[in-house]
């Protein structure tokens, strides 16, 4: 992978991290704010933050998850490196064989 594209995925993340770290929660208390409607807490006030940031980070794990599954999946798949290759070989080094002399 190239260094910019590195880069780029880098920041990428930092501000994602920055975002679920603070943007989240920063978020569900301005709800709570409005729910609340005065300056003393209340009840609802209070169970709306909770809930809703129960909500909004069990909805970015099944993100996360979801995204995970489906790069494994694509790691995977055969590459045009491994393709030929037995998966048998104990020379030390693997050497392509032909389909008809696999034994594995």
């Amino acid at each position: 992978m190239s260094l910019v594209r590195s880069t780029i995925r880098g920041i990428a993340g930092l501000l994602l991290v920055v975002f679920l770290a603070v943007g989240v929660p920063m978020g569900w208390v301005w709800v709570g704010s409005q729910v609340q409607g005065g300056t003393s807490p209340t009840a609802t006030a209070i169970v709306t933050v909770i809930a809703g940031l129960v909500v909004s980070y069990s909805l970015v794990g099944l993100i996360a998850a979801w995204l995970k599954g489906r790069g494994e999946e694509v790691d995977r798949s055969p590459t045009r490196a491994t393709r030929g290759i037995a998966a048998c070989e104990t020379s030390g080094r693997l050497q392509p064989r032909p389909a008809s002399s696999r034994t594995c």
